[in-house]
Formats: structure tokens, C-alpha cells, sequence
């Protein structure tokens, strides 16, 4: 799945919501009949991940990479298209009241330009849904804090993708 521009922002203290689009072209695993059909149907989705009850932990990678870690007690996760109907069934029966994990990396590599990467997962022991990848990155940066750690503030922001996984 290619991934177009996610935004998140934050809409009420401790709640981030992140929304993306992206077509169906790359699956990996097994999967059911519901998901299966819905690949081979290949429409575009959008995606809406709301997070609630959120908090942040920050970590320094490298001399030039910080991260945050958004954590969340609870999340509603959504689809909009074709297929919605079918996958937010998937959501309903196999991943609601499961974990969720978004991670914002900012690169500051001087010479060789500034990059972020976003990864947004949802889980259970059934099936994972994947947005954004550590090694994909975007030529925008997210917002960051004094000490160069990415923040999410009352205000949107944009980052391209290039992979979903199933």
C-alpha cells in the first residue's frame, strides 16, 4: 500500500489523531477472505487513527536523530472508501482493544539535509496494520520542542509515506 500525506494534530489534551491514504497494492502474510477480496479489488482507502488518553516518551538514537514515542490507553481506528465496510469489521473483530504504537523521528544530518520518518502500528495477536516505515523518510521535519524532539501541537502536520502493510 502506498501511503499519501498523514496528518496529525492534536484536537483535546491527551488525543492525537493521524489520517492517511493509501491504495491497496502490497499485503504481507495470511490473511482472511474480508481482506483478501478487498486487496483484490485495489481501491483507494483513507485511514483514521484516533489515539486517547495520550502520552509521550522521547528518545535520543544518535547524535542526530531524536524520536518520540506517542503511547495511548485506547484508540478508534477507521476506514473510508469502497471496502470501508469490510475493514473496519476487521478492526471491529480482530484488532479493537488492541496496542498501538506511533513513533516521530526527526534527522538532523546537517550536510546531507533533515528528514522525519513517522511509523504508526496497530496490533493484536491476530493482525497488524503498518503505516510508515523508520527508513522511509520526508524531506519536512515535525515540529520539535528545545531540545529537538518532535512535538504534536494544537496545529496540523504533513508527512508523505510510501507503505501500509497488512
Amino acid at each position: 500500500m502506498a501511503v499519501a500525506p498523514s496528518i496529525a494534530s492534536a484536537q483535546k489534551v491527551g488525543t492525537v489523531t493521524i489520517s492517511g491514504t493509501f491504495s491497496m497494492d502490497w499485503l504481507s502474510g495470511t490473511v482472511g477472505l474480508g481482506l483478501a477480496e478487498v486487496f483484490a479489488n485495489g481501491y483507494e482507502h483513507t485511514w483514521t487513527l484516533t489515539l486517547h488518553g495520550t502520552t509521550q516518551t522521547h528518545d535520543r538514537l544518535s547524535t542526530f536523530t531524536y524520536r518520540t514515542t506517542i503511547h495511548a490507553t485506547s484508540f478508534d481506528l477507521e476506514f473510508f472508501g469502497p471496502d470501508a465496510a469490510t475493514l473496519n469489521a476487521i478492526v471491529r473483530d480482530h484488532i479493537a482493544g488492541g496496542e498501538v504504537l506511533v513513533d516521530l523521528t526527526n534527522f538532523y544530518w546537517g550536510d546531507l539535509g533533515n528528514f522525519a520518518s513517522i511509523r504508526v502500528m496497530v496490533w493484536s495477536p491476530d493482525i497488524v496494520f503498518q503505516a510508515g516505515e523508520f527508513e522511509e523518510k520526508s524531506d519536512t521535519l515535525f515540529p520539535s520542542d528545545a531540545y529537538c524532539y518532535p512535538v504534536v501541537g494544537p496545529e496540523p502536520f504533513s508527512i508523505r509515506t510510501e507503505t501500509s502493510t497488512w
